[in-house]
């Protein structure tokens, strides 16, 4: 099976509609969607839906969908806080229908595709918390190469 993988779309319609259609015309058999659908750009509820009607479609939810969970829990009055303005105004701008669809997702996925078992998360702390963090941070990279260069 082919398969397009598809992660932080961010409200971007034109973009999501764009890879879309290459999507279509590689003849993929299927989507897997990694989260952040909907905040930084105008179109959160459009690209929702878009995604809600993908035939053969597995999704989860990304850290922007988490913030929806918390949000539903506070009185909007107190929404103050300039930094999250745009998570707020995303959130009132979701269909009911499309913010009940992303607070439903999963937060990892595991699937097998011909044989292969795939573990399908935004990320990987979902797996193996923050392992990556301590052996891989910026640090060992620093210390590892101190005057630049590639990991291979």
């Amino acid at each position: 099976m082919k398969f397009a993988v598809i992660s932080d779309i961010h409200g971007n319609l034109e973009a999501l509609e764009t890879v879309l259609s290459d999507a279509e015309a590689q003849r993929v058999d299927g989507y897997i969607l990694l989260g952040d659908y909907c905040l930084s750009n105008p179109e959160p509820d459009a690209c929702v839906t878009c995604i809600r009607n993908l035939p053969n479609a597995h999704v989860i939810r990304g850290n922007e969908e988490r913030y929806f969970e918390t949000l539903m829990h506070q009185d909007q009055r107190t929404w103050t806080d300039g930094q999250m303005e745009i998570s707020y105004w995303c959130y009132r701008n979701l269909s009911p229908e499309n913010r009940a669809y992303l607070l439903s997702l999963p937060q990892r996925l595991e699937l097998t595709v011909d044989g292969v078992p795939l573990h399908i998360a935004h990320s990987s702390a979902e797996f193996i918390g923050d392992r990556e963090h301590r052996e891989w941070g910026t640090w060992v990279v620093s210390e590892r190469y101190p005057h630049g260069g590639h990991l291979l």
